[in-house]
């Protein structure tokens, strides 16, 4: 498996608009990468994205005063995913705080699975519901 960092991010002023496409580019050129890998690791995954989660440091607009939007900075997890999680979905749950170390970083869920794979779907509805994050599934014809 191999640990895919986006990089960007919302600056004030940016159209909205425009991030979104640049996030969907990168979703659906991530998918295309998913798609030729038959190997997943979850639980190292998750891990390795919590770890290069960055928190902004307190940076200022100018030298005198703090940027008036602190949360346009916060760090943000995107989990793609095509089926279920390789370990049990409850222990990788649950491995989530400790990931996380108290910083409260959303995972935004978003699955490419059939509808005949709940389980995949399910795991995926509680790692956002767990963290904050949306989930958004992309249901294909079995």
């Amino acid at each position: 498996m191999e640990a895919v960092s986006w990089r960007g991010g919302y600056t004030l002023g940016q159209d909205p608009v425009e991030m979104l496409r640049d996030i969907k580019m990168f979703a659906l050129e991530f998918k295309q990468q998913l798609n030729r890998s038959s190997t997943k690791n979850t639980m190292e995954a998750l891990e390795l994205a919590y770890a290069m989660a960055e928190l902004p440091s307190q940076q200022t607009d100018d030298a005198r005063h703090t940027l008036r939007n602190p949360n346009a900075l916060l760090p943000q997890i995107y989990f793609l995913t095509s089926g279920q999680p390789d370990g049990e979905a409850g222990h990788i749950l649950h491995k989530i705080n400790e990931f996380d170390k108290g910083r409260n970083i959303p995972v935004n869920s978003i699955s490419w699975i059939t509808p005949a794979d709940p389980e995949a779907k399910q795991f995926v509805k509680d790692l956002a519901s767990k963290t904050g994050g949306f989930f958004r599934p992309i249901e294909q014809a079995s």
